[in-house]
């Protein structure tokens, strides 16, 4: 059973890092001055880099062939930039991922892990295309709100998520030896340089996102119905997304809550009314998610004219003592 408990342990560590350094968001807990998790495409550079001040002991380095324990090196077999393709992370086969472009992940079927890159023109046209949908009619493409899920480079399509990606997050060390935070984004640095040299260039290196200021709040809708999915709520309907609970609370893209990808979210299915900020989920009845949404969209004054002065002070009150913002209170 102690071996069993360990491999468990093992895979649910390796799927967190390779979550983490698909999307750059959610970096793992690992000490702040080192890179979180590392791929490397040539085995020869993988070994220099864990010797290297980048590396800590926490550091997750994937890099083609077996495993080497003593420098926290995971073997894989297989192609993170492949469409289509598959990798085979430990010697034994601990984790499975799939790699695919997002054009093609609207006709597959998502068994496991996958990891859904926009890389081209025609993956960029489909996702802003599926984005407007959602915002317009409240229609999320199923592939993408799987739990298997993993969509890559966030931050490459909304500055919101700069904040958790970075060279501490993530790095991709090419074939020639240089640095990137993924295959797809372009190089940082090389050998040698240090943590804080790569976080400068990282941080001068990317553009504005996709065109659309509520593009990162759809990203974060996207994310809290995989997570709401995992625990077993489905069918629900996202604020803000082609629907509002009450008729007070303004659609569009100009929105107040739209424009502000982590005030939380107000979600919502025949049985129940949710609440989340992206971590914490909190179960609601259908007066106290419409006085949030109220609070959310029109502010805590514009809120009690519409829904009541005793909803709003108790959503407000609620949310306050458990260190949750909705954005607008004293307005």
């Amino acid at each position: 059973m102690e071996g069993l408990t360990v491999d468990t342990q093992r895979r649910r560590k390796v799927k967190e890092h390779i979550r983490s350094w698909a999307s750059g968001a959610q970096r793992p807990p690992v000490s702040a001055d080192v890179v979180a998790t590392v791929v490397a495409a040539d085995r020869d550079h993988a070994l220099a880099l864990a010797a290297s001040p980048l590396a800590g002991p926490e550091t997750v380095i994937l890099a083609p062939g077996g495993d080497v324990p003593d420098r926290n090196i995971i073997g894989y077999d297989g192609s993170f930039t492949e469409p289509g393709g598959d990798v085979a992370i430990g010697t034994d086969g601990d984790v499975y991922i799939a790699t695919q472009d997002y054009a093609t992940g609207a006709f597959m079927s998502v068994i496991g892990p996958t990891i859904v890159r926009i890389t081209h023109d025609d993956d960029t046209t489909l996702f802003l295309k599926d984005a407007d949908q959602a915002l317009t009619r409240g229609q999320f493409p199923e592939f993408l709100v799987s739990p298997s899920v993993i969509l890559a480079d966030l931050s490459s399509l909304h500055s919101a998520y700069r904040h958790t990606d970075g060279p501490a997050t993530r790095l991709y060390v090419q074939r020639d030896g240089s640095l990137s935070l993924s295959p797809f984004l372009p190089p940082i640095g090389r050998p040698g340089a240090s943590l804080a040299e790569l976080d400068e260039a990282a941080r001068t290196s990317t553009d504005g996102g996709l065109t659309g200021r509520w593009i990162g709040r759809y990203l974060a809708a996207v994310d809290a119905l995989r997570h709401l999915a995992i625990r077993g709520f489905t069918g629900l309907t996202v604020s803000g997304f082609g629907h509002r609970l009450t008729e007070h609370a303004p659609l569009g893209e100009d929105a107040a809550d739209l424009t502000r990808p982590g005030l939380p979210l107000v979600l919502w299915n025949e049985e129940q009314a949710y609440v989340t900020d992206g971590e914490r989920i909190f179960a609601v009845g259908r007066t106290a998610a419409a006085a949030t949404e109220a609070v959310l969209t029109l502010g805590k004054r514009e809120a009690a004219r519409a829904v009541g002065d005793d909803a709003v002070t108790k959503v407000t009150g609620f949310f306050h003592g458990r260190g949750l913002s909705l954005g607008q209170e004293e307005q």
